[in-house]
């Protein structure tokens, strides 16, 4: 009975949509249909990641502002995409008239890949996923669920921000504009803030020397 109410819950809750339908409107012969079950209403994706938040985001269930990674006129991808990629491709058509590709997976005829900027392929899941799988960080660009650090692709989640923890080398996500704290740019500043630590260190031995000699 528990499994009759929580498939009963998931129909009345949740909506059935057709992710093929955003990947490509014309039809592609021989495409799985990729058929996703997904909650009535709208959520904060900020804290999703990957598969789940692209999802979302392509199909417009995101009220965060993201933006979908997937670049929607290039879908489907052309039969020469992802070269060196996916030696066991199969060929098809769209609508009749463009060539594209499948790669069968789990039984299933599938086109669904994120294409990087360098032309790379790699899979949902590691999209918008902390990590740069591209090479390149086109998989992480323009995801609104990561912070950034200044100096080098390494991308945290949000609640790292301003949370008092020094997560990036640099320190950029803790010195910023939304952390009220600020690393010190320019020689002056840099050349005063040597001089007081210098002599901080200087007058600590002084005191160091003096309790010595009390003792």
């Amino acid at each position: 009975k528990g499994l009759e109410e929580i498939q009963q819950l998931k129909v009345e809750k949740c909506s059935l949509i057709s992710f093929n339908k955003f990947l490509s409107p014309n039809k592609v012969f021989g495409m799985y249909e990729s058929i996703l079950s997904l909650p009535s209403g709208k959520y904060n994706c900020k804290f999703m990641y990957g598969e789940l938040l692209l999802y979302l985001s392509c199909l417009g269930f995101c009220n965060s502002g993201d933006e979908c990674p997937l670049q929607h006129e290039m879908l489907p991808y052309r039969h020469d995409a992802c070269p060196g990629q996916y030696a066991q491709r199969f060929f098809t058509l769209a609508n009749n008239e463009k060539l594209t590709f499948l790669v069968r997976n789990d039984g299933v005829y599938k086109n669904e890949y994120f294409m990087c900027k360098n032309n790379i392929c790699i899979d949902y899941s590691n999209v918008c996923d902390l990590v740069d799988n591209c090479g390149d960080g086109s998989d992480e660009k323009g995801c609104k669920n990561h912070f950034k650090c200044t100096e080098k692709n390494h991308y945290l989640p949000l609640n790292q921000k301003c949370d008092g923890k020094i997560d990036c080398q640099d320190f950029s996500d803790e010195c910023n504009e939304q952390c009220t704290k600020y690393i010190l740019t320019g020689k002056t500043y840099k050349f005063f803030a040597w001089a007081i630590g210098i002599s901080a260190i200087f007058l600590n031995i002084e005191v160091l020397i003096r309790n010595t000699r009390k003792l």
